[in-house]
């Protein structure tokens, strides 16, 4: 799964504090870029942060946040032992919503780490850098970098402080851990690839960019939509609605 799966999650419960994402110079960022080498730009952020998989990664996530979280909430525990099904309903209506809205954002995210790509390389180095991530080796580096990358500290970290935004250093140490075994148990042919790419004097600028593509995700997780928080709000209402007017009507008839 992707370094920054963990970031759509976080950003569906982002604080009302947060950036809203109209701070962002977005378009600027974009029209400093020449479209080709815009165009190679997305396709390096896309392979890096393949849609598949970062919203496989994500979808187990949400699931883990929100059994943790509903859990721990004594209301939800009460509500669910008078109306089986409750908290599944909820709990459904958030996950479902939440990847429809992560799977309309990525290409905000895609679209910015390509244009600072782009802005810091030519064409020429774009392309190599594309040849090695779609390489054999530069392929299954990925991969194992994915898959090995385990958010749970961060997501332990925003359960207990709901209002705490992402830095791109917790990041930055989250991806490294995961980049560090893959290199080690990858094989000795795809070792050599990736040094071969690693250093030079492009595979040093590609690196230079790492913090910077970081904080391009922690500013674009921390950023607010208020139309998908409504969305995610109004889909948990509907689902829980049956279950509430049941629970009112319960309440009036032991009244009477």
């Amino acid at each position: 799964m992707s370094v920054y799966l963990l970031l759509v999650v976080l950003a569906s419960l982002s604080d009302p504090g947060a950036v809203p994402s109209t701070a962002i110079p977005a378009a600027r960022a974009l029209a400093d870029a020449s479209p080709e080498g815009l165009a190679s730009g997305i396709e390096i952020a896309k392979m890096l942060n393949p849609e598949k998989e970062t919203l496989a990664g994500l979808d187990t996530v949400v699931r883990t946040m929100l059994q943790k979280m509903l859990a721990a909430d004594p209301n939800i525990a009460a509500m669910e032992k008078d109306h089986p099904g409750f908290t599944t309903a909820g709990s459904e209506a958030i996950r479902s919503t939440t990847m429809t809205i992560m799977r309309e954002r990525l290409p905000i995210l895609w679209s910015r780490m390509g244009a600072a790509y782009a802005r810091r390389l030519s064409v020429a180095e774009l392309r190599q850098t594309l040849e090695f991530y779609q390489s054999a080796a530069g392929q299954r580096l990925v991969q194992a970098t994915l898959k090995g990358i385990d958010p749970s500290a961060l997501v332990d970290k925003q359960i207990a402080e709901p209002d705490r935004k992402i830095e791109a250093g917790e990041l930055s140490a989250t991806l490294s851990a995961s980049a560090t075994k893959a290199a080690a148990n990858a094989t000795s042919e795809d070792r050599t690839a990736l040094s071969n790419f690693t250093f030079t004097p492009l595979g040093l600028k590609v690196r230079e960019l790492n913090p910077e593509m970081l904080k391009i995700a922690a500013d674009w997780s921390n950023e607010r939509d208020t139309t998908a928080e409504k969305r995610i709000a109004d889909a948990t209402a509907a689902a829980m609605a049956p279950f509430l007017n049941a629970s009112d009507a319960h309440a009036k008839k032991a009244k009477r």
